[in-house]
């Protein structure tokens, strides 16, 4: 990640990133002028990442954890408060 940030960087944009239990988030703020490679750039972050299997090992329970909290959020939702847990 660290050559995206440099080129974004390079570009005075600024780049982020968030999850939330139901959603990815890449932010990006540029200027009106960088916005197609800045565009570039985000497209390349989700068209071709590559994800170090320690990175994916180490962040391993945290995504399972994170996902089972979906799963459970939906069942809560759908019973609208009237079903047992």
């Amino acid at each position: 990640m660290h050559d995206i940030e440099v080129e974004v960087e390079d570009l005075g944009a600024s780049l982020n990133a968030y999850t939330s239990r139901e959603q990815t988030a890449y932010v990006a703020r540029c200027i009106a002028g960088d916005l197609p490679r800045t565009m570039d750039v985000l497209g390349d972050i989700l068209q071709h990442s590559r994800l170090a299997p320690e990175a994916v090992h180490r962040e391993r329970d945290v995504i399972l954890r994170e996902a089972k909290e979906v799963g459970e959020g939906w069942v809560r939702a759908g019973c609208s408060g009237r079903c047992e847990e």
